[in-house]
């Protein structure tokens, strides 16, 4: 898609071109191969449906600070339906798997170990549903 046209389409999804779509316009195959897959991943229903789509985004927004991001798919999940409780939830188990990682990687615990463990507890969880247990 030509320059114009990318611009054309952004303006007709959007009802202006934001700034930071525009900033890309120094290369047609940065504006419209972004624009294409923002468009797809972002805005379209593919195999995640579109809250949980955002929802995922903000967990990693979370954990990689990114002020942008965290604004754009709060907005954004809670268009396609999320409730407070649901971004809550999600800022909450982001927060987690940071937590356990920080500290597992600072006590250097060995990969190999925590896999066999992983192992251990997906079995265990496997029985539990085979024998109708939560």
């Amino acid at each position: 898609m030509t320059k114009q046209k990318t611009l054309e389409d952004i303006k007709g999804t959007f009802g202006f071109v934001p700034g930071f779509f525009d900033d890309f316009k120094w290369d047609e195959l940065a504006l419209s191969g972004g624009w294409e897959l923002f468009k797809k991943f972002e805005l379209s229903e593919t195999n995640i449906p579109l809250k949980w789509k955002h929802l995922i985004a903000l967990a990693a927004a979370g954990a990689v600070k990114c002020p942008y991001c965290t604004n754009f798919h709060t907005a954004a999940a809670q268009l396609f339906g999320a409730t407070e409780t649901e971004l809550q939830e999600t800022a909450y188990t982001t927060s987690l798997v940071g937590y356990f990682s920080n500290y597992l990687h600072g006590r250097r615990y060995p990969l190999e170990k925590f896999d066999e463990e992983l192992n251990h507890i997906v079995k265990n969880f496997q029985a539990a549903a085979a024998a109708g247990k939560p």
